[in-house]
């Protein structure tokens, strides 16, 4: 039986965890990570985002409620090798209902490039599939308009 990965090549870009991380290391400005998972952020993603952070990278996380004990963690983990402790403020976060998050997406510099990737997590490989134009913009729009609803939301309360 084939795997997902066997069965996407060919048909989509993919790549490996290595080319991601490489990737995000490049980033211009900022980040949009969609999330119901933040394990590979602390373990093979921590050193990218510590460095971006420390670049003055913009992380916005899109994460389900439940996980924000998890992305405290996180923020401690990054912080704690900042030399500037309070670019900390460039790890932002915004809670959502879990059924709004329906993959693990990340999105590079989503105002002025156009590429982005959901991750896609198999028993024994994990690998991302680019998106392609059309699907970018689907989803940047899907981001913002929550971004947008959150906003106002928080300011009725």
């Amino acid at each position: 039986m084939r795997g997902l990965q066997e069965y996407f090549e060919g048909r989509f870009v993919i790549l490996d965890t290595e080319k991601i991380v490489e990737i995000e290391e490049g980033v211009k400005k900022e980040i949009w990570i969609v999330t119901y998972d933040l394990s590979y952020d602390m373990g093979p993603f921590l050193k990218a985002i510590t460095h971006n952070v420390e670049r003055g990278i913009i992380y916005r996380y899109f994460l389900p409620t439940d996980l924000e004990d998890e992305f405290d963690e996180l923020k401690c983990k990054v912080q704690e090798s900042l030399a500037d402790k309070n670019k900390i403020e460039k790890l932002e976060s915004v809670y959502v209902e879990r059924w709004k998050i329906p993959l693990n997406i990340v999105l590079y510099d989503p105002q002025t490039e156009r590429h982005g990737y959901i991750y896609v997590p198999e028993e024994k490989t994990h690998f991302f599939i680019k998106f392609n134009e059309k699907s970018f913009a689907q989803v940047r729009k899907y981001f913002r308009a929550l971004t947008k609803k959150v906003a106002n939301n928080r300011g009725k309360s």
